[in-house]
């Protein structure tokens, strides 16, 4: 009998033991990449990047042990997405982004982040917010023109003259603004009415910095739909340049499904390009070249993961359009039919890099495309990490930054090497 009780005490006390190191593990597993079991974790205002790792392609950079200040404890709970980032200089920037408390019943709270050292340590600010319920004044792009004047919108519209110390809510109704490019002296923006759909769109402009809008004269004759519906994208470029790229809409079957307007005198006049090879409904991204040159990345229908992309150049100002790369093709190094195409950003003729499903890279004028390799899952967030990248942005050739999940990537050498730190 006494053997018996043994028997059951021992098991007893193995099924003890594994349930505690059952805790332990998942306790451990609960902390953010790169900290230590029993290590501080940063506070949720100051970040600053520590360690480094190598890997062959590329040098990856990485937050652990990260300075502290005066406030409470971190956020127990992160869960938290950066959506978009933008820069002013080699140095000065902001970020937007969200935080589910619940992730599974998420009422999103906007969070903002500043730094002035090029993404070394971040700050975090004010941020307005929607209310709980709300969709309206929902918060996806920020776009800073200067170190006082941003905007944070899409499709809500709020703007801080102070560097983004305070926000007021420009907000009017149904209107959204779903674009917005500074050029010559003047902020420029995409307006939009939205009740059940969203109607045509309009081109706005403003003298002081968003303060007060206008209708821009003369207007632009952005496509609409039979339903009154408008898909357009706002690029500018060097000088007096800007263009207007809209989708023809549903009722378009053929190819091409897009049209380009474009003014070289700041919208004193505008002229009517052919319709540029985009043939889907979904949303080209087009930038331009400080030599004039324009690329264009046209997404096809996104399907189970995977989305057509073809990559176009135009050498004469949009008139013509010469196919570089396409997914089709089957070309190993060219652009791929696995993942999703996200923002277009080219930094010289021959460097360029798309967001999405993950980072693509040209060095070749977009021939072909790699993913430049970053550390595993653990013990650091990695481009590969199963979080999409929404925020893409380049000050020149060499600096440059991009978001995915809670974690910025910053380089100063041409994506050679690139160094992250996460926002809290």
């Amino acid at each position: 009998m006494k053997s018996r009780l043994s028997l059951y005490a021992s098991g007893i006390l193995i099924v003890l033991g594994m349930i505690v190191l059952l805790l332990a593990r998942v306790s451990e597993g609960t902390k953010p990449y790169g900290t230590k079991v029993g290590a501080t974790t940063a506070s949720p205002q100051v970040l600053t990047q520590a360690q480094t790792r190598q890997t062959p392609a590329s040098s990856v950079s990485n937050t652990s042990d990260v300075a502290t200040q005066d406030t409470p404890s971190p956020d127990s709970s992160p869960n938290v997405r950066i959506l978009d980032l933008t820069f002013i200089n080699s140095l000065s920037g902001w970020a937007v982004g969200y935080k589910c408390p619940d992730p599974f019943s998420c009422n999103p709270i906007t969070l903002m982040w500043r730094t002035t050292d090029g993404g070394v340590s971040w700050r975090a600010l004010p941020a307005p917010q929607m209310g709980i319920g709300t969709t309206r004044h929902e918060i996806n792009n920020i776009y800073f023109a200067n170190s006082n004047d941003g905007w944070a919108f899409g499709p809500g519209f709020f703007s801080t003259h102070d560097g983004g110390l305070t926000w007021g809510n420009n907000s009017r109704g149904n209107e959204t603004i779903g674009d917005l490019q500074a050029i010559g002296g003047k902020l420029w923006g995409l307006s939009s009415v939205c009740a059940f759909n969203c109607g045509p769109l309009t081109l706005v402009s403003s003298d002081d910095m968003g303060r007060t809008w206008s209708a821009a004269q003369p207007q632009p004759n952005i496509y609409r739909s039979a339903a009154g519906e408008s898909l357009a994208s706002l690029t500018v470029g060097a000088e007096h340049d800007m263009w207007i790229l809209s989708d023809l809409g549903l009722e378009v079957t053929q190819p091409p499904n897009s049209s380009l307007l474009v003014t070289h005198d700041l919208g004193k006049t505008w002229k009517a390009l052919p319709n540029p090879p985009c043939d889907s409904y979904v949303g080209g991204r087009l930038a331009e070249l400080p030599n004039g040159r324009l690329w264009l990345l046209c997404p096809g229908q996104p399907a189970v993961g995977n989305q057509e992309k073809a990559l176009y150049i135009s050498y004469d100002g949009g008139m013509t359009w010469k196919e570089i790369s396409n997914s089709d093709s089957n070309d190993p190094k060219g652009l791929q039919f696995g993942g999703y195409a996200g923002r277009l950003v080219v930094t010289s003729p021959d460097r360029a890099w798309i967001g999405g499903s993950g980072l693509m890279g040209t060095t070749d004028g977009g021939v072909k495309w790699d993913f430049p390799s970053g550390p595993e899952p653990s013990p650091g967030p990695s481009l590969d990490y199963g979080l999409p990248i929404f925020a893409v942005t380049f000050m020149d050739p060499a600096h440059g930054w991009f978001a995915t999940g809670d974690a910025v990537y910053r380089t100063s050498d041409s994506g050679q090497t690139w160094q992250w730190v996460r926002l809290r």
